[in-house]
């Protein structure tokens, strides 16, 4: 079993731990700045050329609530993956029209009894779902069965936590037994580990918290490794290197944060850096549950951190100064576009007060029981 161990995270967590001056060496993402800043609105024409607006077929099948599913934007179209539960994936072509939808669901062999996660990786073409029971099992985006990654013979390992892809391979991230790092695996069919790559270490104290989470840029992954304040960078080959610093100033209380990122809405574009800020409860009990998530914004040219602040609706997002149509809060940033989805009602109701034509045309062919719309935004 080949088995590769990033002795390196160890070193850059005892840094961070322990020296500012190290953080001074990349960029900071100061969210005490932000925290404590004027919020202000962030004109979308600032980093977009242009929108597009794509429903989806509403004839021959009705997607549930797109927020229990993942977009995958592909070449091709879109594909919507369950986060979890008993929903199929759903794929639609670049149109909007319904293509096919892929559900396993019961007790025969290569069959599962509901997902936990799932995951659609286009370059190799393959569905990946976790079942309730732990089980991985790997499709075609057809729906045909392929093999069940064999994950008990994993002794070393709790339960998989999630996915990664790079270059049509698909890691697998777990735990060990004892809590105390993040691994990335490779595993083929036969329950072989191909590669095996430890990215985080953490404390005793961290080990059973959520202490991580990701999004996609520049053909990696960036990780926020919250035990440490740092968000971090891992390339195709699984190396790892500190890619931000993250400046909680106040909002710390000793190693717990009073506000925390990552959250539903995270990504990064050439220019920019999203993340979602959530105040905890325990500090903040007297903060109106819609006011303690917020969105902020991180401008790679002249590293300014920012809270953006909503509109005269009480929404978040980006003030849509393009076409006046709706405040855009994407859910995914990827290959030079961010996309966000908006249900079929609130459309048309964003509509009436846009000046696009594209919009217009869109809501003119919907009704309030028709399936979501996908805002593409192609980003300068």
């Amino acid at each position: 079993m080949l088995r590769i161990i990033c002795t390196a995270v160890v070193a850059c967590t005892i840094i961070f731990s322990c020296s500012n001056a190290t953080k001074n060496e990349i960029p900071t993402i100061d969210v005490e700045e932000a925290v404590d800043g004027q919020r202000r609105g962030v004109n979308l024409s600032e980093w977009v050329s242009d929108l597009d607006y794509i429903a989806l077929e509403t004839d021959t099948v009705v997607l549930p609530n797109y927020k229990s599913f993942d977009l995958v934007p592909t070449k091709s179209g879109f594909v919507f993956t369950p986060k979890m539960g008993r929903s199929p994936l759903y794929n639609f072509d670049a149109s909007g029209k319904f293509i096919n939808s892929v559900s396993r669901i019961g007790r025969a062999y290569g069959e599962y009894p509901a997902v936990r996660m799932s995951h659609y990786d286009e370059t190799s073409g393959k569905f990946t779902v976790v079942d309730i029971n732990g089980k991985v099992w790997v499709y075609t985006l057809a729906g045909d069965f392929l093999y069940e990654i064999p994950v008990e013979s994993l002794t070393e390992y709790s339960k998989v936590r999630d996915f990664l892809q790079f270059d049509g391979n698909v890691f697998l991230l777990t735990r060990k037994k004892d809590m105390l790092s993040l691994d990335a695996l490779e595993i083929d069919s036969l329950g072989i580990v191909k590669c095996e790559r430890e990215l985080l270490v953490y404390n005793d104290v961290d080990k059973f918290d959520h202490a991580e989470a990701y999004f996609y840029y520049d053909n990696g992954v960036r990780i926020i490794h919250k035990s440490v304040d740092t968000i971090f960078s891992v390339t195709s080959d699984l190396d790892i290197k500190p890619a931000f610093a993250l400046n909680f100033g106040k909002y710390k209380d000793g190693k717990k944060r009073k506000i925390t990122v990552g959250g539903n809405v995270k990504g990064e574009t050439e220019d920019f850096v999203l993340l979602q800020t959530t105040h905890i409860v325990d500090y903040f009990d007297n903060i109106p549950p819609k006011e303690r998530l917020n969105y902020l914004l991180f401008d790679k040219r002249n590293g300014t951190s920012t809270l953006m602040a909503k509109n005269e609706n009480d929404i978040h997002g980006f003030v849509n100064d393009i076409d006046n149509g709706a405040p855009f809060l994407p859910v995914k940033i990827v290959e030079g576009k961010m996309y966000q989805i908006i249900d079929a009602a609130s459309f048309i109701e964003f509509s009436k007060n846009s000046s696009s034509e594209k919009m217009k045309k869109v809501a003119a062919t919907l009704t309030e029981e028709s399936n979501p719309v996908i805002v593409v935004a192609t980003l300068k």
